[in-house]
């Protein structure tokens, strides 16, 4: 029988900053606890406006 051992997240992963500026997350909180947390799946164009990605490229 062959042991499986669980995850170990590595110390990289551990200590890992969120760098977030703008963001949201579907129905649960990421795990930073950064960002607008939505009911339901947007559609593209609020998903954008959500993300912080809503700007034109001039």
């Amino acid at each position: 029988m062959v042991k499986i051992e669980p995850y170990q997240k590595s110390e990289e992963e551990m200590n890992m900053a969120a760098m977030v500026e703008t963001m949201f997350s579907v129905r649960e909180k990421p795990w930073h606890g950064l960002g607008e947390i939505i009911q339901e799946a947007p559609t593209s164009e609020d998903a954008l406006r959500l993300a912080g990605l809503d700007w034109n490229v001039i």
